[in-house]
């Protein structure tokens, strides 16, 4: 891990960039939504449709059980990772894998979507459990999948290691030179930012999360090359420590709305849940459960809105203590308002 300014860090990482392989090879087309106009990476575009076609039915399955853009489970072990230093060998990293207690696996799984206030329940209590998980703010069905992985647990783990090795062997290890190659660009470019450059960055990156004036302890940057223009926040509590893992494509990307970028953060302020959501923010930040209890909307419904707006920046996590909570992005809001005005009211030269 190298020092760049600050409490900024940044790290190459095969581990993570195998992970991102396996999301993207589940989620192309989600992680696409993102790119600019005119920046679609062909050459990757053409690498996955022959993945894809090669794949067996069943590894196609087993990509979407850990995989799925709607619970990441395979991604919820990243602070793990980041805690036992097995970011970098991929076989030290299965060594890992294979000799981590079953539970501490599960435990990292059923974390999966929006940070909770309760404490990880007593793995081996079925009952509490089932009730943290469905509490959750994930869809019915990743519901439903997580309590089947959580009773078959020991099935589980072998599963998903027996995915790690596949993927590894038949996708990863044959391109990891190229992959090392474009990670250490990005991470030169990293090393020639000063700090506010870092957090404009980030800020771009992560429009749904405030870069605090606080400072965490740390913040790891891990570049992607399969990440592309999308990125990946996660946060751990206890080392108070945050890691981007960044799509190395947004170290150039471009910052400025176009038209339909504004007519779609529009359309999520007209609807009349995300609505009620800004509104509620506006007055306290809140944690998506309480959301739904104030809104009267399920788990699921609420994570679906709060996704949409997140991504479209008009709504931030951001912490107080060791909590994420969420709030109103009223700089974001004035502006698509004032934007929509300026286009709808253009006069002809």
């Amino acid at each position: 891990m190298n020092h760049l300014v600050e409490n900024f860090y940044t790290q190459q990482s095969h581990v993570f960039e195998l992970l991102a392989l396996m999301f993207r090879l589940n989620n192309h087309e989600y992680l696409n939504e993102g790119t600019p106009e005119g920046r679609e990476n062909n050459e990757l575009n053409e690498y996955i449709t022959y993945s894809r076609a090669v794949l067996s039915k069943e590894t196609k399955e087993e990509l979407d059980c850990f995989f799925h853009n709607d619970s990441f489970f395979g991604l919820t072990l990243s602070q793990l990772i980041l805690e036992h230093n097995k970011a970098d060998d991929i076989q030290a990293f299965i060594e890992f894998l294979e000799d981590l207690p079953v539970k501490q696996m599960m435990s990292s799984f059923i974390k999966s979507g929006y940070s909770f206030p309760e404490d990880t329940p007593n793995m081996d209590d079925r009952d509490a459990v089932f009730n943290f998980i469905k509490s959750s703010m994930l869809p019915f069905n990743e519901q439903a999948k997580l309590l089947y992985l959580y009773v078959d647990e020991e099935k589980t783990k072998a599963r998903f290691i027996r995915l790690i090795k596949e993927i590894n062997e038949a996708f990863y290890e044959p391109s990891m030179d190229k992959i090392a190659e474009v990670q250490e660009r990005s991470i030169n470019k990293l090393s020639s930012m000063d700090g506010d450059q870092i957090r404009g960055l980030l800020q771009r990156n992560f429009s749904q999360m405030e870069v605090p004036k606080e400072k965490f302890n740390k913040v790891i940057l891990i570049p992607s090359y399969y990440y592309q223009h999308a990125s990946l926040f996660t946060y751990g509590d206890e080392a108070d420590t945050v890691m981007t893992l960044f799509g190395t494509e947004t170290l150039d990307a471009p910052d400025d709305s176009n038209e339909e970028d504004i007519i779609d953060l529009v359309a999520a302020l007209s609807d009349p849940t995300k609505f009620n959501i800004i509104k509620a923010l506006n007055i306290a930040p809140r944690y998506g459960f309480e959301l739904a209890q104030q809104l009267n909307v399920s788990g699921p419904t609420i994570s679906h809105h709060i996704s949409k707006l997140s991504k479209l920046g008009l709504i931030r996590a951001t912490r107080k203590g060791n909590k994420i909570y969420f709030k109103s992005n009223r700089e974001k809001i004035e502006r698509t308002l004032a934007e929509m005005s300026a286009i709808l009211t253009k006069r002809e030269e």
